[in-house]
């Protein structure tokens, strides 16, 4: 995943342990959900904030052959991202497999 840092043109987020060849989801938001919400309690990001699916695509990914996803998300030399706050989770969307990550915060620094 590298260092969130304003420059970094290599950073990306990312999921493992999927089955491989599987559809997933990557959803990246501003902020966390306020509150957990059947009948989906999994979902920790917050949609009405999302980023991912959104303005910066679907979120679909298909896994490779290890179960891994990658989403680039190079981050511009834009001194005014330092303080950015992001949150991203991933899930599986495999009919036999279905399964959210946990919810994970990104700071640009």
């Amino acid at each position: 995943m590298g260092v969130a840092t304003p420059g970094n043109t290599s950073f990306f987020v990312g999921a493992e342990g999927l089955p491989p060849f599987s559809q997933a989801l990557i959803g990246l938001s501003t902020s966390p959900a306020s509150a957990l919400s059947p009948p989906l309690p999994s979902i920790l990001v917050d949609p009405a904030s999302l980023l991912l699916p959104g303005l910066l695509g679907t979120g679909l990914f298909t896994s490779d052959a290890t179960g891994s996803v990658t989403l680039p998300l190079p981050l511009p030399n834009l001194p005014a991202l330092r303080g950015l706050i992001l949150y991203t989770q991933a899930f599986s969307l495999a009919p036999q497999a279905f399964a959210a990550s946990n919810l994970r915060r990104i700071v640009v620094w």
